[in-house]
């Protein structure tokens, strides 16, 4: 039996890589790639390792891995790359699972520099074979190295303290899952250029946004997304880790923002009409300048002919 990660190819491109071979930094150590033949595909694992005396103080902070899931977004991919190059969290692990049509290897590099070069490593895995969303969440956990996993959607906002944020409590071992709270949505019209603001109500923002997990990986595989899902699947795990040290982390300071538009998993109904919403008529204008990234790289038009109505 062939198992879907055999049937996938991987790619690991790591902090300060400028490439293989000739192209290679002196400071970098390269493993020879290894490529194993399985079914329809191929896994190609190519890992450099770094020098010590260049990660230096680094290597003594945790790892944090990052799980990014992303399907014919291309330019939204690379809004969230350039939002986890501006983290506060050191060493990331940016694991990216891409089951687009046109994905392989040709962009891994390109990818890559988006990310900051000293502490930030790449790990790009792509599929022919298009897969449900909790699927490719299940997979990407098991690519995932670091002892702590965050998930990042492509089209959503996220403020520079957020992973550190929602690590620490993993880290010092008060939680084994955190997730943010309700709070701030963005509802986008079909041609993404006009933005309607919501703000949960404060009872709604006692309940979890679950879309915001991060979690220590010692919880999986004991809980695990439902394979068969792509929609709730990130909910069903968040009600599947009942017995896990849960803690739900205040979201007043916009940390994350949800953008809901015309090709969202999540298209729901008016929040106009919905009591657990009201409407905010005078955003921050850091999250409008931060919406105009998203509303520009929306698959549903040209960055060009977008213009946000702020």
């Amino acid at each position: 039996m062939i198992s879907l990660l055999q049937r996938t190819s991987l790619l690991v491109i790591p902090s300060n890589s400028q490439g293989v071979a000739a192209f290679m930094p002196k400071n970098l150590q390269p493993r020879p790639p290894q490529t194993i033949k399985a079914g329809r595909g191929s896994v190609v694992s190519l890992r450099l390792k770094t020098d010590d005396a260049e990660r230096g103080q680094n290597r003594k902070l945790p790892l944090v891995s990052v799980m990014l899931l992303t399907y014919e977004r291309p330019l939204l991919l690379r809004h969230a790359l350039r939002q986890l190059a501006r983290s506060t969290q050191e060493r990331l692990e940016v694991v990216v699972w891409d089951d687009s049509p046109s994905a392989g290897p040709q962009d891994a590099e390109e990818l890559r520099s988006y990310l900051r070069p000293e502490d930030q490593t790449l790990v790009y895995r792509y599929s022919r074979e298009r897969l449900t969303i909790g699927n490719k969440r299940n997979l990407c956990v098991e690519t995932c190295t670091a002892p702590y996993v965050i998930q990042v959607d492509d089209d959503d906002l996220y403020s520079v303290d957020r992973i550190p944020y929602q690590v620490e409590p993993l880290i010092r071992g008060t939680a084994q899952l955190t997730a943010l709270r309700q709070n701030a949505w963005v509802v986008l019209d079909e041609r993404n250029d006009r933005p309607r603001f919501f703000r949960a109500t404060e009872e709604f923002q006692k309940l979890p946004h679950y879309g915001t997990m991060a979690f220590a990986k010692e919880i999986y595989p004991a809980v695990r997304y439902p394979s068969e899902s792509s929609l709730g699947e990130d909910e069903a795990f968040f009600e599947r880790a009942g017995a896990v040290r849960t803690q739900l982390l205040d979201n007043c300071d916009d940390h994350h923002v949800y953008v809901r538009h015309a090709r969202a998993t999540n298209v729901g109904h008016n929040l106009l009409r919905d009591s657990r919403f009201r409407a905010l008529d005078d955003p921050p204008l850091e999250m409008m300048i931060a919406l105009r990234d998203v509303a520009q790289n929306m698959p549903s038009c040209e960055p060009d002919e977008t213009s946000l109505r702020l």
